[in-house]
């Protein structure tokens, strides 16, 4: 499992002083130090972190840059403030299996975990098995929702025991119902109690019409259009599929799974880099329409007291680029 340690302090010198002083063992200690300096690593074996260790002095000494990213660890002499961060949670086709097991060295990110899962079994739903891979289906919609939610609400949990905060969220799909939640639209158990329902309704929608999502790439492509007018040269008809604009050079197409599939043979013979999502169903497609009626008399019986929100969200405009 992997561990993750937080160094903070006044300068260089003292933040790669603790790095040097530092052991393996010591890394379940999550957070060493006060100061505005932040360096944070991931490491999984004692000799993993000794060449990490090595490999963050030389490049911290030698760079003039105030903020250095890498896979393994990320070093920052920015302050970062709240009202200058925002937080974006992910939606379905995020979760796999154990996701963010590291964390759960955490007791915050831990406790909150199982504190969800625990408040789902009332629910009737057991997915500590699903979780761990001893039983499939998380890749389903009415697992892979509350799942999420467990996850997104974990990973708050730990932000704030680390004091890091946002002053803006925003969210891909379901994501979105994670980020009125960090604004305090919502509170936990009603994000909790909403996935159950959301997946439950999606999953009824697939069971009537099945469908799934192929999302396109074009590493280089810097106009998302473009790329929709190649695929529309294959298939005319997939105008009406597309569901999401990720970015210019990646777009996603939602129908049944048999226009899917034939796309997704097409884009292989054209040599257009394209891959199945793990999503159980044809979400942010016509397909989800019975799905999307009863969901929306559901929030509107169950979220009677307006409230308002404690943090910006930043949402989608369905329809709207």
């Amino acid at each position: 499992m992997k561990k993750l340690l937080l160094l903070q302090a006044d300068s260089k010198t003292s933040i790669l002083e603790l790095l040097s002083r530092a052991d393996f063992p010591s890394l379940s200690q999550h957070k060493v130090g006060e100061g505005p300096l932040r360096l944070c690593l991931l490491v999984e074996t004692p000799e993993e972190f000794e060449k990490l260790r090595h490999k963050i002095k030389e490049e911290v000494l030698s760079s003039n840059y105030d903020f250095i990213l890498r896979e393994d660890f990320c070093y920052s002499e920015v302050t970062i403030l709240a009202e200058q961060t925002a937080f974006l949670f992910p939606g379905q086709g995020s979760q796999h299996v154990r996701m963010l097991e590291h964390l759960h060295s955490y007791p915050a990110f831990r406790e909150s975990f199982q504190a969800s899962l625990e408040k789902l079994k009332h629910q009737g739903l057991e997915l500590e098995h699903t979780y761990q891979g001893l039983q499939a289906g998380i890749d389903q919609t009415e697992m892979a929702q509350p799942l999420l939610a467990c996850a997104n609400l974990a990973s708050l949990r730990l932000l704030d025991n680390l004091n890091v905060h946002a002053a803006f969220s925003a969210g891909h799909s379901f994501g979105e119902l994670c980020a009125l939640t960090h604004s305090e639209l919502l509170n936990s158990d009603e994000l909790l109690e909403i996935s159950v329902k959301r997946g439950q309704l999606m999953k009824e929608a697939n069971l009537v019409s099945a469908g799934k999502m192929l999302a396109i790439f074009e590493r280089d492509n810097r106009d998302w259009e473009q790329l929709h007018q190649k695929i529309l040269a294959l298939v005319p008809k997939a105008q009406d599929w597309l569901a999401n604009i990720n970015s210019p050079s990646q777009i996603v197409y939602s129908s049944t799974a048999e226009n899917i599939l034939k796309l997704s043979e097409l884009c292989q013979s054209h040599q257009i880099r394209s891959t199945l999502l793990s999503a159980s169903a044809a979400f942010h497609s016509e397909l989800m329409a019975p799905a999307e009626k009863k969901f929306k008399h559901f929030l509107r019986d169950y979220l009677r007291t307006p409230k308002k929100a404690a943090k910006h969200v930043v949402a989608c405009d369905p329809g709207a680029q």
